[in-house]
This record gives structure tokens, C-alpha cells and sequence, in this order.
């Protein structure tokens, strides 16, 4: 019987979509090629979701060098991937949650009861690796090419994820 984690709902290490689902070619010369979530049909997340933690695995190789991968919620990079294995079948790469949240900083004016005002500083943070009920990852591909068509080799995608409270 495996553990249930009653808060958070933790979601262990699992293969987002079908096997081999990212995939694709860079063009020659070409140094960054963005593909979105629809082309790779990485499913959307049913609840508020927090990505912890996940790898790449390589199902076939690439005729590329090294790729980084990078996994967004929306134009924001929360995490990063980088393969700098031979590329082999069965490698692993494990992803990198990086520290990008945003900050916003507002000011509050509170009118109190005897008419007197209170200004406050509110400070928010938005943690970019939660992404909403309804929404899914977007991942860029950065790599080089030395000729049209080169193959980036098929990958799995594993995430563990952890839902949120709404």
C-alpha cells in the first residue's frame, strides 16, 4: 500500500501523456525552436497543481548536441532540463526547478472606523511553478542543429506534481 499524502494530495513520479511524446526536429543553424504543449498533447492539469520535480527520458536518440529543455506556465520558465548525456536510449535528465518567481509590490489604503487612513505596503509573489486548474506546460527546445531536420530524439516526460488548495 503506498503512502497517501491527505494535505497536499502528492502525486508521485508519473509519465505526463503517451510514451515518446516529445519529439521533433531543429532547423539548420537554429539555436532555439519553441514548441507548445498542444504539439506534444501533454495533458492539462484537472486541479490547481504544484510541479516538485520530474525528468526526461530518452526513448530514441537525437542527431543533435546537447538540448535544454525548458518547461513554462505560460511565457514564465520555471523549470529547465538539461540532456548532456550521450543521448542514448533509456538516459535520464533530470529537470531543475528554477527560482523565477515574480514579485509584485502594491500599496493599500485602509479607511478605519474614527476616519483616519492606513497606508500599507502588500508585497505578492507568484510561484510560477503552480499552474491552474485547466492549464498546461509549455516546453521550448533549445538546441543547435548543423543541418535541416535534425532530430532532437523522442523523450518522456515524468512530473511530480502536488495539488493545491483553491
Amino acid at each position: 500500500m503506498g503512502y497517501s499524502d491527505s494535505k497536499y494530495y502528492s502525486r508521485p513520479l508519473g509519465i505526463m501523456g503517451q510514451s515518446a511524446l516529445i519529439t521533433g526536429t531543429l532547423t539548420a543553424s537554429s539555436t532555439a525552436n519553441a514548441l507548445a504543449a498542444a504539439a506534444f498533447r501533454i495533458p492539462k492539469f484537472l486541479h490547481r497543481s504544484k510541479v516538485v520535480g520530474g525528468k526526461f527520458v530518452v526513448k530514441t536518440a537525437s542527431t543533435t548536441g546537447q538540448q535544454v529543455f525548458g518547461l513554462l506556465n505560460g511565457t514564465n520558465t520555471f523549470a529547465t532540463a538539461t540532456n548532456t548525456s550521450t543521448n542514448a536510449a533509456g538516459s535520464e535528465f533530470l529537470i531543475t526547478l528554477t527560482n523565477t518567481a515574480s514579485t509584485a509590490v502594491t500599496t493599500q489604503t485602509t479607511t478605519l472606523p474614527n476616519g483616519s487612513t492606513v497606508i500599507s505596503t502588500v508585497t505578492t509573489t507568484t510561484d510560477w511553478s503552480i499552474l491552474g486548474s485547466g492549464t498546461g506546460i509549455t516546453i521550448t527546445v533549445n538546441g543547435t542543429a548543423t543541418a535541416s531536420g535534425d532530430s532532437y530524439g523522442a523523450h518522456d516526460l515524468w512530473l511530480e506534481v502536488s495539488e493545491q488548495f483553491q
